[in-house]
C-alpha cells in the first residue's frame, strides 16, 4: 500500500516499483520487510511472473494446506487431506473440495487451488574437491508440457 512519498522519504530514497516482483529478495525494498522477515518467509514463497498462480494441492506442504481455509485446519485434518492424495494425487479440484475437512469452505478454497503445476524450482549442486556450487532455477512448463523455459536462475557457493 505504500507509494512514492513513503519511499522517497527514506535514505536511500527510491520510487515504488508498482510491478510484480522478479525475485523474493525485492521484498527487502517493501516497507515493513527486513532480513528477519525475509529469512522466515523465504522457504515458503517464490516470485512468479503471473498474477493468478494457484496452490497445487497434490504437492503443497502440510503447513500451506493448513491455512487454505478461513480457519486453520488441525494437524489431523491436514494429514487426512494428504493421505487422500493417494499415489496418484487428486485427479481434479472437485475431488479435493468434496473432502469433509473442507466442509463449507469449497467456495473460498476453489479459487486458490489446482491439481497441476506450471512452475517448478530446480536445485542442482556441483562439487569439486571442497567447493560446492549451488544453482536454483525457476522453470515454466508451457501447456502441453513440451516446452520448458528457465525464468529465473540464482547461483552461489556453499
Amino acid at each position: 500500500g505504500a507509494e512514492d512519498p513513503d519511499y522517497l522519504s527514506l535514505d536511500p530514497s527510491y520510487r515504488a516499483g508498482n510491478r510484480m516482483l522478479v525475485d523474493i529478495g525485492e521484498l527487502m525494498w517493501v516497507k515493513g520487510f527486513d532480513d528477519k522477515a525475509l529469512t522466515k518467509l523465504s522457504p515458503f514463497v517464490t516470485a512468479l511472473p503471473v498474477r493468478d498462480a494457484k496452490i497445487n494441492v497434490n504437492t503443497s506442504s502440510p503447513l500451506l494446506l493448513s491455512v487454505i481455509t478461513k480457519e486453520i485446519l488441525t494437524e489431523a485434518e491436514v494429514e487426512s487431506l494428504i493421505s487422500g492424495r493417494g499415489e496418484q494425487g487428486y485427479p481434479n479440484v472437485d475431488s479435493f473440495l468434496t473432502r469433509t475437512e473442507l466442509a463449507a469452505e469449497a467456495d473460498n478454497v476453489q479459487p486458490l487451488i489446482t491439481v497441476a503445476s506450471d512452475y517448478f524450482e530446480v536445485r542442482s549442486e556441483a562439487k569439486f574437491g571442497r567447493l560446492t556450487t549451488v544453482s536454483l532455477s525457476v522453470v515454466h512448463r508451457r501447456p502441453g508440457g513440451e516446452q520448458v523455459t528457465v525464468i529465473q536462475r540464482r547461483r552461489g557457493l556453499s
